[in-house]
This record gives structure tokens, sequence and C-alpha cells, in this order.
């Protein structure tokens, strides 16, 4: 069931909210930011970006971006 405010994230059967894997693909990353590291190949994993950019969530990279 879709929750609302979750930004296709969802809730475990602990009621905690999940985070986005580390083996989440960078093309699925580009569904809701479109101009996502756009020189970078779509196969790349969240978790090879986290690494490089030495940041250990989703929200933190998007900072060091500046995307968000």
């Amino acid at each position: 069931m879709k929750e609302p405010g979750l930004d296709n994230r969802h809730t475990t059967k602990r009621g905690t909210i999940e985070r986005k894997h580390r083996n989440t693909k960078l093309e699925t990353l580009r569904r809701t930011y479109p101009n996502l590291l756009p020189e970078r190949r779509g196969s790349i994993l969240l978790g090879r970006l986290l690494e490089e950019y030495r940041v250990d969530s989703l929200k933190a990279l998007l900072r060091a971006l500046g995307v968000a």
C-alpha cells in the first residue's frame, strides 16, 4: 500500500521508514532527479556513488551535488 509523504519509500514491519538501498541504480534515481550526474552511466550503483563522494545517504549526496 502506498503511504502519502514517503517519496517512494516504505515502512518496515517495525514501522520505520526504509531508505533507498545501496544497490539502487543511477538510472532509477534519475526518474526522480532527471539531471542527476548526466555524465555518469546509468548502471552505476548508489553505494558506489556514496563511496566516491564520501557521504552516507542519498540526501547527503544530493546536497553535495547541489541538487537538493
